[in-house]
Parts: C-alpha cells; sequence; structure tokens
C-alpha cells in the first residue's frame, strides 16, 4: 500500500476544516498513509495501533507473573510434601518407640512377679 496523494490532499483539506492546521497535518498524513481523509479516523487508528501495542506489553507481563507465581507455588507444594513425610517418620518413630516401651514394661512386670514368686518359694 502506497502513498496516496489525492486522500491526503483530501484528508488536509478535511482536516483544515475541521481542526485548523493540526488538523490539517492529521487528515493529509492520514488520507496519504491510510487511505482516510479524516483526521479523527486518522488519529484514531493510530490511538488504536498504540493501545494494541500496550496492551500486548501488558499481557506479556501478566503472563510472567502468571508463570512466576506457578513456580512460587510448585516450590511451596514441595516444602509442604517434604515437611509432611518427615512429620510422617517422625510419627511413625515415636509409634515405635511407644510399643518398645509397652514390651519393656510388660517385660518388668513378668520380671517382677518371678522375682516375688521365687522369693517366696525360698522363704
Amino acid at each position: 500500500m502506497g502513498f496516496n496523494l489525492l486522500g491526503a490532499l483530501a484528508g488536509a483539506a478535511q482536516g483544515f476544516a475541521l481542526g485548523g492546521p493540526a488538523g490539517a497535518v492529521a487528515g493529509g498524513i492520514g488520507g496519504g498513509a491510510l487511505g482516510s481523509g479524516d483526521p479523527i479516523s486518522s488519529t484514531g487508528n493510530a490511538d488504536n495501533g498504540l493501545l494494541s501495542g500496550w496492551e500486548t506489553d501488558v499481557l506479556a507481563q501478566q503472563d510472567a507473573m502468571n508463570r512466576q507465581m506457578a513456580y512460587f507455588q510448585l516450590a511451596v507444594q514441595k516444602q509442604a510434601n517434604q515437611f509432611n513425610m518427615m512429620t510422617e517418620e517422625k510419627s511413625e518413630l515415636q509409634r515405635e518407640q511407644n510399643a518398645l516401651r509397652e514390651v519393656a514394661m510388660e517385660q518388668r512386670k513378668a520380671d517382677i512377679s518371678i522375682t516375688r514368686e521365687f522369693i517366696r518359694s525360698i522363704g
């Protein structure tokens, strides 16, 4: 798409009528480059292009923050899993200690009763 001289002239004339010299410049550029002599639509097209670029940048930043949040959540989940495994292992060790303690107590009771029987049999 090349530069449209007639569109530039028509746009400059319409732009001058609507907005003076600045409107003539905008209308001429818009008419020649974009095919529309209307300075308002020329400005709107330029604004739309700038807005589209800005939105793309904002969305890229949002995607980067989402990725960073996902990495953070994975790290927190890994830490929670490690803590849970350690707690489960500690609980299992405590259960084993309790079972050994109960067996030792029963053995002591048996030893005491045997000792009492032995003392009765002697005396």
